[in-house]
């Protein structure tokens, strides 16, 4: 990302058109860094940019360009899905003759190439394919993270971008939290002392795990890859970022502890779906709970834009809203919880009753483990740093910590003390 933003200097002040591969809903969370985060997307001034595959990713990403100050202009958008694909055209005034539903499709519009830089944000397992055919065009690339599954797409993709001269950046944007960079500063500074350890804790929160790794696009390392790749590389990246130093010896052990059948309560009977249990109102992971009661008061975001989209996505709408706070009221979506909500509770409904989200947790094809320790030593030397990650899918609630992905304002006055 450093080499993006030192790439912007001297760049002619033109509108920037960008397009977008993904636009859909690829994430199960997503709360979006505020745009002090995006300071290196400042190589997108005067710049098109296309979009493959509009995820929440792709919408929190395309939405820089809703701010007139950027002069950024989203020029095309590959999207599978019909509903998704015209949300986003219209959120970003993309020219239907732009709008197509496969990202190859955007390879073979008219011209040689129809923006300067492409954001990347289909699935983890298409990251290679993806990036190296965009890099053949000599589009630069925002790739949404992790940069790919396998240490061969990953070198592929170095070597695709090195051959033809592109900027590659991969989207770990919580190096630019005001929380980790003050961490980062105390730490080069001296003020904690020599670091010799580093406890770090991912309390991926047990509704979110259940969504994103039991009934979701994550669940099934087949499908598509390990739950520290998936949720904990930003983690992984944090830890280096804070230590200047890549680990050298690893040890990492993990298990699906509790999301199994053997571990289905016995009053839950036979039942495959959470509207077919007897438990529904009492499990904390009980789809009628987390999606239909969330819509019947309102609710209209993450996780309930996930699981249908009649629902839309009013989170990414009120996100592009807030990164973009000179252009309010022109993305024509409700944005307010409890603005016509009463409307999307049948197609919830709906979609619990028959779609992979209303599933029991412990009926599940997923595989992924549930609680994971790894352990690293930096260096091979005496009072080299060690660092230790946990991740645990079974928190009540999101806890706070300086490295969270959602600094409060606790952890903000620890930031700021840091730094004084």
């Amino acid at each position: 990302m450093a080499a993006v933003a030192a790439a912007a200097v001297g760049t002619p002040r033109r509108p920037v058109r960008l397009a977008v591969v993904g636009a859909g809903n690829r994430y199960g969370l997503g709360r979006p860094p505020r745009p002090r985060c995006h300071r290196p997307l400042l190589l997108t001034r005067g710049r098109r940019f296309a979009v493959a595959v509009v995820s929440r990713r792709g919408f929190i990403y395309a939405s820089y360009a809703l701010n007139p100050a950027h002069r950024t202009q989203i020029v095309a958008v590959a999207e599978p899905r019909e509903f998704r694909r015209a949300q986003f055209a219209r959120r970003f005034s993309v020219p239907p003759e732009a709008c197509v539903a496969d990202w190859r499709d955007l390879l073979a519009l008219p011209g040689d190439r129809i923006a300067d830089a492409v954001l990347i944000c289909v699935q983890d397992s298409l990251h290679a394919e993806v990036a190296t055919a965009f890099a053949a065009r000599k589009y630069h690339i925002l790739l949404e993270k992790p940069m790919a599954v396998t240490l061969a797409d990953c070198v592929a993709i170095h070597k695709a971008v090195q051959a033809h001269g592109v900027l590659l950046a991969v989207g770990h944007v919580l190096r630019y939290t005001a929380v980790n960079r003050a961490i980062r500063a105390a730490i080069d500074a001296g003020r904690v002392g020599r670091v010799v350890g580093v406890q770090h804790l991912e309390p991926i929160g047990y509704f979110h795990f259940a969504h994103s790794y039991v009934r979701g696009n994550w669940r099934n390392e087949q499908e598509a890859t390990f739950s520290l790749m998936a949720k904990s590389c930003h983690d992984l990246d944090l830890l280096a970022y804070w230590l200047r130093a890549p680990a050298k010896r690893i040890a990492s052990f993990g298990h699906l502890d509790h999301f199994r059948r053997d571990q289905k309560p016995t009053a839950a009977g036979d039942a495959q779906r959470c509207v077919d249990c007897a438990l529904a109102t009492e499990c904390p992971y009980s789809a009628v709970k987390i999606y239909l009661d969330k819509a019947r008061r309102g609710h209209q975001g993450w996780p309930l834009d996930i699981i249908t989209d009649i629902v839309g996505a009013s989170g990414a709408a009120r996100r592009a809203r807030r990164l973009a706070p000179g252009v309010r009221g022109l993305t024509g979506c409700r944005c307010r919880r409890g603005a016509g909500g009463d409307a999307d509770v049948p197609h919830v409904e709906e979609a619990i009753r028959t779609g992979p989200y209303g599933r029991c947790v412990y009926e599940c094809d997923n595989d992924v483990v549930d609680h994971q320790v790894r352990s690293a030593s930096r260096l091979e030397v005496a009072g080299s740093a060690r660092s230790s990650l946990i991740r645990e899918a079974l928190r009540p609630v999101r806890a706070v910590f300086l490295g969270s992905a959602r600094p409060c304002r606790s952890s903000l006055r620890r930031a700021r003390a840091l730094r004084s």
